[in-house]
């Protein structure tokens, strides 16, 4: 296993993880969505936006969602997985191993077994299939809270 120590984490994001206090609010919480989908993005961001929740970003290609994480660190990342110029695996392998601090949940109107194993691989949170739930977007947002929050008490 890899030492988390040894890999330098950008200043931006240095701290996140401990700016979720014990008694958070959902406006506390930064998400980015990263979705090439215009609908699902407009979507996605309205119901966290209503539930109080922080959109920071909301992109339709990695390599936006690269820039706009370094310019605007989140505590949850939505990421699809099948998108044109790089995957969403690829995106999420890079998230993970850059900011390690960031809670990845995976969307997809795809599901294959090994699909789900290779997202949570990459080390998502959770995979969520489309079309989902507002409930089940946000059970798998609070579950992505609370990882968040058991880890600034390690």
């Amino acid at each position: 296993m890899e030492d988390a120590a040894a890999t330098p984490k950008p200043a931006a994001h240095t701290g996140l993880r401990q700016s979720l206090k014990e008694n958070i609010t959902n406006s506390d919480v930064k998400i980015a969505i990263v979705d090439d989908s215009d609908f699902s993005r407009q979507a996605l961001a309205q119901i966290l936006q209503a539930e109080g929740f922080t959109v920071v970003a909301s992109v339709k290609s990695a390599s936006a969602a690269l820039v706009q994480l370094e310019a605007n660190p989140c505590h949850i990342c939505l990421i699809d997985v099948v998108m044109a110029e790089m995957s969403g695996l690829d995106l999420a392998k890079h998230v993970h191993d850059t900011f390690s601090d960031v809670q990845i949940i995976m969307m997809s109107s795809l599901r294959t077994d090994a699909m789900v194993i290779d997202s949570i691989a990459t080390g998502a949170l959770d995979y969520l299939q489309k079309p989902f739930t507002k409930e089940d977007l946000l059970k798998s947002i609070y579950a992505a809270i609370d990882n968040l929050q058991k880890q600034s008490f390690r």
